[in-house]
């Protein structure tokens, strides 16, 4: 907010059981916008869990596979040169295949995951002549995850968590957070991720079966004088058994 053309991103997911109860499939679907370039990312998902031990621990693996779209329109940018034949101007549209890996360890308290959503990397060309010039597009990316939940009385619940993401040449990304989680009704949290924003979020389930989300970041890094934070909502609906009947301190839910 408060910055012209500010990225814009939608994301859907569907994700449930097979007659199989360890298996587990899905979909995601990803429109991101940010100036004149549109990214979209189709994958399905596949997971199988094994249980480990008659406490609740389990492991699950993950995989995804699917598409990657990348659109650029270069020639609705306004710039001070009208040269529509520039080669670095011109429109491209680029669909590369994609796939990824996690691991996730879960029981009724506690949680670690590990994933790379996509394993291979890709570089766009863009011919000059006799010379060519790339751009990285995609490295990939790997998150490390751990949570855990307090049960400190009978209808509250402390979570904590944090999120360590690594890529090449990138500086390290972590978040650390805590929330607390009303009779598996009301959640509410605050999370700092480092050098870059305070994040606020909050949760209520308004229907036995739907859960309405919001978030909102402020920036603490230079961007802070230049913009007003990023706002998030979210919308979840769950068929098949009744939420209520979920254990209010598994914290893999959240």
């Amino acid at each position: 907010v408060g910055i012209k053309g500010a990225p814009m991103t939608q994301f859907f997911s569907i994700h449930g059981q097979v007659k199989d109860k360890n298996l587990g499939m899905g979909l995601v679907i990803e429109n991101d916008i940010t100036g004149a370039r549109l990214m979209q990312g189709v994958y399905a998902q596949m997971a199988y869990s094994f249980r480990l031990n008659k406490r609740y621990h389990r492991l699950s693996i993950g995989l995804n596979a699917g598409l990657d779209i990348l659109q650029t329109n270069f020639a609705d940018l306004q710039t001070n040169e009208n040269d529509q034949a520039d080669p670095l101007r011109a429109n491209q549209s680029i669909i590369s295949p994609n796939a990824g890996v996690g691991l996730y360890y879960y029981a009724n308290k506690f949680y670690a995951g590990f994933s790379i959503p996509r394993l291979l990397s890709r570089t766009n060309g863009l011919a000059l002549g006799s010379q060519s010039m790339h751009s990285q597009i995609f490295d990939p990316l790997f998150y490390l995850s751990v949570g855990y939940v307090f049960t400190f009385h009978l209808n509250w619940t402390l979570k904590t968590s944090a999120l360590l993401k690594l890529q090449s040449d990138v500086p390290v990304v972590f978040d650390i957070g805590v929330s607390v989680i009303w009779m598996d009704k009301f959640y509410t949290g605050i999370s700092y991720r480092y050098h870059e924003s305070v994040i606020f979020t909050t949760m209520y389930r308004f229907h036995k079966r739907m859960y309405a989300g919001y978030s909102f970041d402020i920036p603490i890094n230079g961007l802070a004088l230049n913009q007003w934070g990023t706002h998030e909502i979210s919308l979840s609906y769950q068929w098949g058994r009744e939420l209520n009947k979920r254990k209010t301190s598994s914290c893999f839910y959240y």
